[in-house]
């Protein structure tokens, strides 16, 4: 993976899971970040990590992909950053509009 043009993906979820300790139900906001290349022989990803954010604001996330990218020595690498952009809940009133 070092010294090949890497593009690194990343993308916040909730996740669904059971606590070890209290056996409930909870859901967690991670990021999972993974990284491509045109240099890889094959066309899959190569994840990285899928780390627990606690707030989800931006300033976090970008501390987390610094601290990744630095653990696995692949900052100089980088040649692109790609997120997930969709807007989760577009409400019911937009749907209207292109039924029409």
């Amino acid at each position: 993976m070092k010294d090949k043009l890497l593009v690194v993906h990343f993308d916040g979820k909730l996740v669904k899971h059971i606590e070890e300790e209290s056996r409930k139900r909870v859901t967690a906001d991670r990021m999972a970040v993974s990284v491509t290349s045109p240099e890889f022989s094959s066309k899959q990803d190569l994840l990285l990590g899928v780390v627990p954010l606690e707030s989800g604001k931006s300033e976090e996330m970008a501390i987390i992909l610094q601290n990744l990218m630095e653990y696995f020595e692949i900052s100089e690498d980088i040649f692109a950053f790609c997120a997930d952009t969709t807007v989760s809940n577009t409400g019911k009133t937009t749907t209207k509009n292109f039924e029409k």
